[in-house]
């Protein structure tokens, strides 16, 4: 499934659903533009990383996309 359930999306959703690269929600990560939970830990080799549903539609209306659209995006 896309994602582990409707609350916490991964990045690879996000990009597929926003058509953009996996890359660019990357850096919306690591740049802290867009806040995710680390599910692996912190002391994992490789982050494993999933993002709220709530705090990606407020990313997305801060961006410019309105909350209507944001929610019907990501239901």
């Amino acid at each position: 499934p896309p994602a582990v359930n409707r609350e916490f999306l991964r990045l690879s959703y996000i990009a597929r659903v926003l058509d953009v690269s996996a890359l660019t929600v990357n850096r919306w990560v690591h740049g802290g533009d867009l806040q995710a939970l680390n599910v692996q830990g912190a002391g994992a080799k490789r982050p494993t990383y999933r993002v709220q549903r709530t705090v990606l539609i407020e990313f997305l209306c801060r961006r410019g996309m309105s909350e209507e659209r944001a929610k019907a995006l990501f239901r």
